[in-house]
């Protein structure tokens, strides 16, 4: 019987899913989670078809909040929470310097400062 107790209690909490731990359901067309970064775009940078962007938590501050350098490629699906803009820096994805943006990663990201990552989605936030 004390063998047993164990074991019952071992299958029961592997049984049951963690408290406290939420996923976001995964709804077509949106990632599902939280983003890897929400900030503001401080810098844009073509290099040949993609767009490299610096996304920053709190610009200006040198530590103590998240930076990114995002890739962004024809992988990457931009979403606008606004009206779309036109003739932008860079129009081709609808972007611009000073833009509020949420960023999903895709594929590894570089653990460095800033981190580095190419993404899955974009959001941007009152375009």
């Amino acid at each position: 019987m004390k063998a047993f107790l164990p074991v019952f209690f071992l299958v029961l909490l592997t049984a049951l899913p963690p408290s406290g731990c939420s996923s976001v359901p995964a709804v077509p067309g949106f990632a599902a989670g939280n983003p890897g970064i929400t900030g503001v775009i401080t810098d844009l940078r073509r290099q040949g078809r993609d767009l490299r962007i610096m996304v920053e938590e709190r610009p200006g501050t040198l530590s103590g909040s998240m930076k990114a350098s995002v890739l962004v490629d024809s992988g990457t699906s931009i979403r606008m929470s606004g009206k779309r803009r036109q003739g932008s820096a860079a129009a081709v994805f609808g972007l611009k310097s000073g833009d509020r943006v949420s960023d999903w990663f895709g594929g590894p990201v570089m653990e460095s400062h800033p981190v580095k990552g190419t993404a899955s989605m974009i959001v941007v936030d009152g375009a």
